[in-house]
């Protein structure tokens, strides 16, 4: 069992917040051709729904000893980019050593 294994659905709704804001912010010029918008409001739109995504996330995804922020963890720390995965499999927090295992733990 993971530390997230209740927050892990939603992380992959937030991930999937993250992919069109961020299309928003790169390709604002191209969408905002064809919606007839300012392209510089489409990238602020991306940019802001992108920012408060990730924090939500990373507020909700510490572990439940320390607190300590796993996502931010994850994504600094891990060897080789693969902090999603670390994410899914991770059991025990790496600066307390909480364990997902924990008996009295619902």
């Amino acid at each position: 069992m993971s530390l997230l294994e209740g927050y892990w659905r939603k992380l992959k709704i937030g991930f999937v917040l993250l992919i069109p804001s961020a299309l928003l912010v790169f390709f604002g010029e191209q969408i905002a051709g064809a919606v007839n918008l300012d392209a510089w409001i489409l990238q602020l739109v991306g940019a802001v729904v992108f920012f408060v995504t990730l924090l939500v996330l990373a507020k909700g995804a510490k572990c439940p000893s320390c607190r300590t922020n796993l996502l931010f963890y994850a994504i600094g720390n891990t060897p080789g980019g693969n902090w999603v995965e670390w994410l899914k499999t991770a059991e025990n927090c790496p600066k307390c050593g909480f364990t997902s295992h924990t008996e009295g733990r619902k």
